[in-house]
């Protein structure tokens, strides 16, 4: 149970590293793609993580 969590946060660490550098190269190189949109697709990205994990955090605590 507790790996899990650990692991959890890792990979949650690990997102988060990649969309931020990736957000800042769509705002150099792909400037016509609005900055809010960068973020939504990061956010998204972030909480469809978190549900996932939670899915999976159910199916081992049943």
């Amino acid at each position: 149970m507790q790996f899990i969590k650990v692991f959890a946060i890792l990979i949650l660490i690990v997102q988060l590293t990649i969309i931020t550098p990736s957000c800042a190269l769509e705002r150099r190189v792909w400037a016509r793609s609005p900055i809010s949109e960068v973020r939504k697709r990061g956010i998204e990205l972030a909480v469809t993580l978190i549900y996932q994990l939670t899915l999976i955090n159910n199916k081992l605590n049943l």
